[in-house]
């Protein structure tokens, strides 16, 4: 397989009588994204929607390859903002978002579904639409906009992911980058979802990297969320390094598993006691 910086995931959620397969995010290219399909043996006529977490090009590049392979129309559920220009100022100024227009998108047979608000996917399966920016600490600096043609700070409010619930578990939160803040992220998923009970969160926690007390602020909360619950949750994370150093502040008390975000991971849900989450090669296994 061939590794880059992006997210693409897809998801294959058992509904009883029915299946639905979501592909959430496309990877930053199509060549790196379709090679990475083919080595999987997954096949793209099983996708029934598009899901696209933030208009950033590491996890939106591969979309037209994906499009004209499967060439049929194809829902695509994205944010309005979807499109707008995205531009991060450091090392200088560089363009990040799509690599595409939105002709260019529906052309190739993307319905495009832009609402503002969650949208229910199927029986305890929705997006969490736009997240409330709620606690204080998770904020969000270096990324830039025009809109209303002035140059202004990207709040990159279509952040969004998806979340599932469980019935006798919780819910399994799945982001993108979490711009939005993986905290505000979580409660907002609760919210929507009526639901409190955490069960996996899988991603992105950028907002995490941010040194200084607002790192601190946020370890000290996702801590408080982790002791609410008798066995803790488990948590995916595509870059661990941060965290290793975050926690320190006070994982003594945590019962969550932490474990990193792999290429070609393949993940089967299902209960396990703490400690019981077995690595094997290209699979993680979460045993029964």
């Amino acid at each position: 397989m061939w590794s880059q910086h992006e997210l693409c995931t897809i998801m294959e959620l058992d509904l009883g009588s029915d299946r639905i397969n979501i592909l959430m995010d496309t990877g930053a290219s199509q060549e790196v994204t379709l090679h990475n399909i083919d080595i999987l043996n997954l096949d793209l006529d099983d996708v029934d929607l598009i899901f696209l977490s933030h208009g950033h090009y590491d996890h939106t590049g591969g979309l037209m390859g994906i499009l004209m392979r499967m060439n049929r129309k194809v829902p695509v559920l994205a944010h309005p903002e979807i499109f707008a220009p995205k531009l991060k100022a450091l090392p200088f100024l560089n363009f990040i978002g799509l690599p595409f227009n939105r002709a260019q998108v529906e052309d190739a047979g993307a319905v495009m579904l832009e609402p503002l608000e969650p949208v229910a996917l199927a029986k305890n399966v929705s997006t969490t639409g736009e997240v409330q920016r709620i606690v204080p600490f998770e904020k969000l600096e270096g990324f830039w906009t025009i809109k209303d043609n002035q140059y202004r700070p990207d709040t990159i409010s279509d952040d969004r992911a998806l979340v599932v619930n469980i019935e006798g578990k919780g819910l399994v939160v799945i982001t993108g980058c979490s711009h939005a803040g993986i905290i505000n992220t979580i409660r907002h998923a609760q919210r929507v979802m009526g639901v409190e009970e955490l069960y996996v969160v899988i991603g992105g926690f950028q907002r995490m990297k941010s040194a200084g007390l607002g790192a601190q602020a946020a370890v000290s909360a996702f801590l408080l969320i982790d002791d609410r619950y008798e066995y803790g949750a488990f948590f995916f994370l595509q870059s661990r390094h941060f965290w290793e150093k975050r926690l320190t502040l006070g994982t003594s008390t945590s019962q969550s598993t932490i474990a990193t975000f792999l290429l070609g991971l393949k993940m089967q849900p299902g209960w396990w006691p703490p400690g019981s989450c077995q690595c094997r090669p290209s699979r993680w296994l979460w045993t029964t």
